[in-house]
């Protein structure tokens, strides 16, 4: 005979499980939807806009003038600049050949690769040497002594009416013949020991440097240009091994280990894990 226990057991057991009434609440997930894969691509390289030879030049006043004097560092720029797109064309194509492997077109143009950072590392350097020699030249020149016309009565006479002077009067009879061009007191009074003008060494220099400047104006001009380019090529030249390892999609180190690679998978693993430098 059913009891009142009995009947809540029945009643129990004809209910709908608690753990699908919450599965049948949840939203059934999306059904997957496949992704084709393809190849990685790399956005095409192009040789960075400060390789450029007008780059090298551009703002440098004057340089128009001198520009024969800097043509060794526009060579090498433009060497670098042209051989870096090159080697990017000849890896477009490349890539379009199926039945080479990614690795196996990086070793195909390695050995060009390796010439060319070569060839423009001693461009580089041979144009540095040379600006360096040049504006060493110049330096000489326009800080050299003056001497000429300086042995004579009036040239003592006006060092020792310097050197009477208090550092006020003698500073401005100075600047005032500077400004002048007064060849006859410049000469005398910096062609001479500086101790009988009453002045330093050091300052003597430095009105020396200034008389060579006011009157060669176009050597000073072209030191100048020489300056900034030589400042530009030492900036720059670290970029011949950058930018020839990103042209060529590798580093040298990955270069190496490819051609000993055993295999095609330990290959595009060392491209894959060492991305030449951005």
């Amino acid at each position: 005979m059913p009891t009142a226990y009995s009947d809540k057991l029945d009643q129990l057991a004809n209910q709908e499980p608690l753990i699908t009434k919450v599965r049948s609440n949840v939203s059934a997930p999306p059904p997957l939807t496949k992704v084709n894969s393809g190849p990685t691509t790399q956005a095409p390289y192009h040789p960075p806009l400060d390789l450029n030879p007008d780059s090298l030049t551009k703002g440098i006043e004057h340089y128009e003038a001198h520009s024969g004097y800097v043509s060794p560092a526009v060579q090498a720029f433009s060497a670098l600049y042209v051989g870096l797109q090159k080697l990017s064309d000849a890896k477009k194509q490349l890539a379009k050949d199926p039945s080479k492997t990614e690795a196996q077109q990086v070793l195909m143009l390695a050995g060009e690769a390796e010439k060319l950072q070569d060839r423009c590392t001693r461009q580089f350097d041979d144009a540095r040497k040379r600006l360096m020699d040049g504006i060493k030249g110049i330096d000489e020149m326009l800080s050299g002594p003056l001497t000429h016309k300086a042995d004579n009565t009036l040239s003592g006479e006006l060092r020792a009416l310097c050197r009477s002077m208090t550092s006020d009067e003698r500073a401005k009879f100075l600047n005032d013949a500077m400004h002048d061009r007064d060849m006859t007191v410049l000469t005398a009074i910096l062609g001479g020991h500086h101790a009988l003008s009453g002045l330093t060494k050091e300052r003597r220099a430095h009105l020396t440097r200034q008389f060579h400047e006011a009157t060669n104006p176009e050597v000073t001009q072209r030191l100048a240009v020489m300056r900034s380019a030589l400042e530009r090529v030492e900036q720059r030249a670290g970029l011949v091994l950058v930018e020839t390892q990103r042209a060529l999609g590798a580093k040298w180190d990955v270069v190496q280990k490819l051609r000993t690679a055993g295999s095609a998978s330990e290959a595009a693993l060392l491209l894959i894990n060492n991305p030449p430098q951005s």
